[in-house]
């Protein structure tokens, strides 16, 4: 199986996720203290203060280090720094690597996560960030638990019948060796079918995704209920049927464990006995490589929604901007994202140039105004 797969893999050139995520939180000084400080001190130090006092992860496998920029030091340059080609970024005894990138122009600061999924989750990877920034602020670093514990859960009967309606087609789509219709420019542009994936991919240079970040006036939960409502018209906009959500099953201390649902309808992301009903695969690491062959397809017919929660940090740094890129991930997959930094409710926009802006309208008219940023996806190892 797994050589058919990889052999389909190479015919449709389609994109495999990798098992690396990175997170860039965007912050506006103005309002800390003596800021030009920050950048001078001992970063690492400071992120092994906060792993010792947060108990999240041992201070051996996180490191953080200070970068300095004279140009704007914001997420769309924090997310152009290269990757792959820095040994310090790729060390594989490290499972969060955290990156400050100060402007000397400006009273800007970004910082950069990334992690590896197989060894550590990635709100926690982004928590041990900003308890990092509050060392290095000099305030006290927060203590608790970095995401919401779920209630038990035990995979099923009907589990197992969501696995079978779920997944299989999608595997068979992989396998099928025969799909070459003809696409109309919608489809092509925003794939949502089999056929539409495949096409999408065989063009010359098939677009990358982007995205587009926002950040809303309104603060809290009703900010996140005013989301999902106008993502239900986007999911009829484009025949979606349903929505995919992460169950975040870890504990702290073990690995990472998620579950993952597709829901019919946007209110029943607000539900988590719902979510736990239309759970199909049992918790487990996130997926990465093969197992995204068919996933890619799955992905075609439903939006990713993930939701990093409300976070209440130790600073008087003001965050701006969210961006989670999950390096690798294909193009046509859609997805949006939000989280909660001291009131300030920040959220992603991912797709197609096409999908994404059949959506526009109703982001702004929940969010309060255009995107804050637009910009390509990282562009993983095979695209």
């Amino acid at each position: 199986m797994s050589v058919a797969c990889q052999q389909l893999f190479d015919r449709h050139k389609i994109p495999l996720a990798t098992s690396t995520l990175s997170l860039y939180l965007e912050f506006d000084l103005t309002d800390v203290p003596d800021h030009a400080s920050l950048r001078a001190k001992d970063h690492q130090a400071a992120c092994d203060e906060a792993c010792r006092v947060s108990g999240l992860r041992p201070p051996s496998v996180v490191v953080a280090r200070a970068l300095t920029t004279h140009k704007a030091g914001d997420i769309e340059e924090a997310h152009s720094l290269p990757y792959y080609s820095d040994p310090w970024l790729t060390d594989p005894a490290h499972e969060i690597r955290i990156e400050f990138l100060y402007s000397l122009s400006s009273p800007r600061l970004t910082i950069r996560v990334l992690n590896e999924l197989s060894k550590c989750d990635g709100v926690v990877a982004l928590r041990t960030a900003l308890h990092t920034l509050e060392a290095l602020g000099g305030g006290p670093i927060g203590g608790g638990a970095p995401f919401k514990t779920n209630p038990p859960f035990r995979f099923g009967v009907r589990h197992l019948l969501n696995l079978l309606r779920t997944i299989v087609p999608c595997v068979v789509a992989s396998l099928w060796p025969f799909s070459r219709a003809v696409v109309s420019a919608d489809e092509l542009g925003a794939p949502t079918t089999m056929s539409g994936v495949r096409a999408y991919y065989r063009q010359a240079r098939p677009p990358l995704a982007r995205f587009r970040l926002y950040r809303s006036p309104t603060a809290g939960a009703r900010a996140y209920k005013e989301l999902i409502s106008v993502l239900e018209i986007w999911k009829q906009r484009m025949h979606w049927r349903g929505f995919f959500t992460l169950q975040n099953m870890s504990r702290l201390g073990s690995s990472p464990a998620v579950a993952p649902a597709v829901v019919p309808n946007s209110r029943d992301l607000l539900n988590i006995e719902t979510r736990y009903r239309h759970i199909f695969i049992p918790p487990g690491f996130p997926p990465s490589g093969q197992t995204w062959t068919s996933m890619n397809y799955l992905h075609a017919k439903v939006l990713f929604v993930n939701n990093y929660g409300i976070h209440d940090v130790h600073t008087k740094a003001r965050a701006t901007a969210f961006l989670w890129d999950w390096i690798g991930v294909a193009a046509h997959v859609a997805g949006t994202g939000c989280i909660t930094v001291n009131g300030q409710f920040l959220v992603w926009a991912r797709g197609t140039p096409a999908g994404l802006e059949k959506g526009q309208d109703l982001f702004q008219a929940a969010l309060g105004g255009p995107p804050h940023l637009e910009l390509e996806q990282y562009k993983g190892p095979r695209q």
